[in-house]
């Protein structure tokens, strides 16, 4: 477990194993957190433990992001694992970023609802410079983002009537309406990455920080007394009790 400060907000992570032998520890972790980020390999797309870290995020009503991984390598395949996590965990899965040069290649990152692409640096440092779409992705782009948009007009009746009259939503309208889809898990943002070369991190923790819940928005937690079967519920304050 580790903690930072992210423009102003904190993050508590908690990384869990990904290893098949240690799912119990992953579904234990599942109990502490308001949100999740689930891997997916971009060379393998949903495996057996991408479903069961699923299933654990399910039982406990946990909102979810998704994040491809590994885009570097050879044999990526970003649409193939789109695909995969479109047909496991249905049509709330919605892509908000567009690899630029998948493969051994990829250097950066489309963010189809802003229309902005983000070219990293080979050293490591996460660091970004921004751009202009490039023009060979700019109607995937446009498509995804138009996809991504109405995946947020369907889930809110007032604003499928004001995409209906309009044809467009606002920036803000965009975030408060994947926000609110994300918490009630009817939205499932998915995202792309390089964990080593630290390409797309940035974005990935804006993300986190725009869309997973705070404790805050998850509300009280509900439990028993270490001594004793009372269940008690207690509040999400910053100076309460530890509860664990």
């Amino acid at each position: 477990m580790l903690h930072c400060d992210w423009k102003g907000t904190k993050l508590n992570v908690i990384d869990t194993p990904g290893y098949a032998d240690f799912t119990g520890e992953a579904k234990g972790g599942m109990r502490a957190v308001d949100g999740a980020v689930v891997l997916l390999n971009a060379m393998s797309g949903v495996e057996v433990g991408t479903e069961k870290v699923w299933g654990y995020a399910s039982e406990y009503n946990i909102p979810c992001l998704l994040l491809v991984n590994h885009t570097d390598k050879e044999f990526a395949n970003f649409d193939k694992t789109l695909a995969s996590a479109t047909d496991r965990f249905g049509k709330g899965v919605v892509a908000l970023h567009l690899p630029v040069n998948p493969g051994l290649g990829f250097n950066g990152v489309v963010d189809v609802l802003r229309m902005r692409a983000f070219t990293y640096a080979t050293d490591g440092s996460g660091r970004a410079t921004e751009g202009d779409v490039p023009a060979a992705l700019a109607d995937r782009a446009a498509q995804m983002r138009e996809r991504a948009v109405e995946a947020v007009a369907e889930s809110d009746d007032a604003l499928t009537e004001k995409y209906l009259e309009q044809g467009e939503l606002s920036p803000e309208e965009v975030l408060q309406g994947f926000r609110a889809g994300v918490a009630r898990r009817t939205l499932f943002p998915l995202l792309c990455s390089d964990a080593p070369k630290n390409v797309g991190t940035g974005l990935l923790l804006d993300t986190v920080v725009d869309y997973l819940p705070s404790p805050r928005d998850r509300g009280d937690v509900t439990g028993k007394r270490p001594d004793s079967e009372e269940e008690i519920t207690l509040a999400p304050k910053p100076d309460g009790p530890l509860a664990a």
